[in-house]
């Protein structure tokens, strides 16, 4: 599960049509940082949900490293001229056949509210 860092004060401070931008923005940068085979799907608001196609625990690190850091290096250009760097949190687990995959959502979002307790833009494991 990934969520947007700050979304609201984006919206509140800029305006909607901002808030827009950044998230066709989000999803630009993540989508030209991830393989193929994965998948990056709205949640809802502006959350993602991103599953990756069966990578190893230090390949999903390097992963979801590199993303935080590809977002937060493509600022957005705001009509007004000004930029914006996106910030995310990453709640993250491993899918195992034994669960059912609402139960792995529930533990990544766990894990996302995790992150953005210990500041954001970051990412919280549970393998």
């Amino acid at each position: 599960m990934i969520d947007i860092d700050k979304f609201k004060e984006i919206n509140d401070q800029h305006g909607h049509q901002v808030g827009d931008l950044c998230l066709q923005h989000f999803v630009k940068v993540i989508n030209q940082n991830i393989r193929v085979e994965d998948s990056l799907s709205r949640w809802g608001g502006d959350e993602f949900l991103l599953m990756l196609n069966d990578p190893d625990v230090e390949s999903a690190k390097k992963t979801y490293q590199r993303l935080i850091d590809s977002l937060y290096e493509a600022p957005i250009q705001l009509p007004n001229g000004a930029q914006l760097h996106l910030k995310a949190s990453f709640g993250v687990t491993q899918f195992h056949e034994n669960f059912h995959l609402q139960d792995s959502i529930k533990k990544a979002d766990k894990m996302l509210y995790k992150a953005k307790s210990q500041g954001g833009q970051q990412v919280a494991f549970a393998m």
